[in-house]
């Protein structure tokens, strides 16, 4: 939505400057540059705080509680959120190694070795979606900074992270984000909602691989524990659609506003055709290693034609 916002903003940036340009009736050439430059600032200013004025609604994050943030560390200040943390849990390090952090280990010994990991990634898109929210909330610029700035950067993200409301101020009040749809993808079935502006999507990933208990590794993910807490039988597909059922139901009543499985995208192909519940029915129940990849396929399937009219 705010691409589309910018877009259409630039889009009549330009025709508005051009018209505007088009009206300043000036004696000489130097008068005219000067008053279609100022006439492009007043209106860029204009533009700007138009846009920064309107909420907005962040429709896919993977904000996870704040006490169980990603990046804290033990530092030598304590345990909390420092520069390494904040860099180490962005999309950078899938385009550049980041020299890891030591336990206890103090900032200076760190950054004499990862400042220059971000030597030839300055062009890179993960690294300069980083750089505005670096110079909107600490003043300082990732391109230019000096040891001694990064050294007060890491001191004053670790302070701010001391603050539980540090991020919540942050969405609220700096960016003007009203609503996050968090997607809880390491927890998928806690309900709760941790942010005042968090609202909660069910991911169903785990649901579409439920064909057997063995496909679950870790109990956040299992859908057969929420069945044993529920005294739920799950013998047989029509068991476990019952079960489907009362999880989205129960997702719902805790302010779900949506499902998504993006974790599927993953791992499989990109064509979701309409299975029949025979065709699942097959699969339910046996192990990965008693079925064939076309088996799984149809189990997996099974959101087309079962789980997306539940939700």
């Amino acid at each position: 939505m705010k691409t589309v916002l910018v877009l259409l903003s630039i889009l009549f940036f330009v025709v508005s400057v051009n018209a505007q340009a088009d009206s300043v009736f000036v004696r000489t050439g130097a008068d005219v540059s000067l008053g279609q430059s100022n006439s492009a600032q007043i209106l860029s200013s204009q533009l700007k705080a138009y846009l920064d004025s309107i909420p907005a609604i962040d429709t896919h994050d993977h904000l996870r509680p704040f006490d169980r943030l990603q990046g804290y560390v033990q530092t030598e200040r304590g345990f909390g959120m420092n520069l390494f943390g904040l860099i180490n849990t962005s999309y950078y390090p899938r385009i550049k190694p980041l020299t890891p952090w030591k336990p206890a280990g103090k900032f200076g010994d760190w950054w004499a070795d990862a400042k220059h990991n971000l030597d030839d990634a300055r062009a890179t898109t993960f690294y300069r979606s980083m750089l505005p929210a670096f110079r909107d909330l600490y003043g300082v610029d990732l391109d230019q900074i000096t040891d001694a700035q990064a050294a007060d950067l890491d001191r004053r993200v670790f302070e701010n992270y001391k603050n539980p409301e540090w991020v919540q101020n942050v969405v609220s009040l700096r960016a003007n984000i009203e609503l996050v749809l968090i997607d809880p993808y390491w927890s998928k079935f806690d309900f709760r909602t941790f942010y005042k502006f968090g609202v909660f999507v069910l991911n169903v990933s785990s649901l579409l691989q439920g064909f057997h208990q063995s496909q679950f590794d870790d109990p956040s993910d299992n859908p057969y524990r929420l069945a044993e807490q529920w005294h739920l039988p799950t013998r047989s597909l029509d068991d476990y659609l019952v079960l489907v059922d009362r999880i989205v139901r129960e997702a719902k009543a805790h302010g779900a506003v949506g499902i998504i499985d993006d974790d599927t995208a993953y791992g499989r192909a990109l064509d979701f055709e309409p299975v029949p519940e025979a065709a699942a029915a097959r699969a339910f129940g046996r192990p990965r290693s008693e079925l064939s990849p076309l088996e799984v396929k149809s189990f997996v399937s099974l959101r087309q034609g079962c789980l997306t009219p539940r939700s």
